[in-house]
């Protein structure tokens, strides 16, 4: 009896249906799920969040929307230091974008985690700004990392945005 170098048809089909499986659940979440995660972060955290900076909140901004582990990245003092800065040089905030909407894991820390990516767009310039987006004890979402994406570069800087 000679072997043969087919694989098992078994075997094939237990592939297949795992990539239909992984196809299938990426369908879902980007039109399902990420739509009603995007709505969810703009309307709890990022309209009062942006709102709030505009109205020149920038203290309650900071203490209302971000996390104990962003604040002691980002202190108060700096944040507010910041976000003058910001304003002083680019202007208000005309327009925002929230661009992408992701779950995130970090393997060596098993932390989950929402990344968003906003094009802020102010009166001078414009600014990708990245955020990780966790819940807080009562399931809100909050701020708890923040960053700026350098354009033509895959780096993103840890900034108070």
């Amino acid at each position: 009896m000679s072997s043969s170098s087919v694989p098992h048809p078994i075997a094939a089909i237990l592939v297949a249906i795992a990539i239909a499986g992984g196809i299938g659940y990426g369908i879902y979440y980007h039109l399902f799920k990420a739509p009603k995660n995007r709505a969810r972060d703009e309307q709890a955290l990022f309209a009062p969040y942006f709102t709030a900076l505009s109205e020149g909140q920038i203290d309650a901004a900071w203490e209302r929307f971000t996390t104990p582990r962003y604040k002691a990245r980002f202190p108060l003092d700096r944040y507010r230091q910041h976000w003058e800065q910001v304003f002083a040089k680019r202007g208000r905030i005309t327009e925002r974008v929230l661009a992408v909407a992701n779950d995130a894991y970090e393997v060596v820390t098993k932390r989950t985690y929402e990344s968003v990516s906003y094009k802020l767009t102010f009166e001078h310039d414009y600014v990708l700004a990245i955020y990780q987006v966790i819940p807080d004890a009562e399931g809100n979402p909050r701020i708890d990392w923040a960053g700026r994406h350098e354009i033509a570069s895959s780096f993103t800087a840890p900034e108070p945005w």
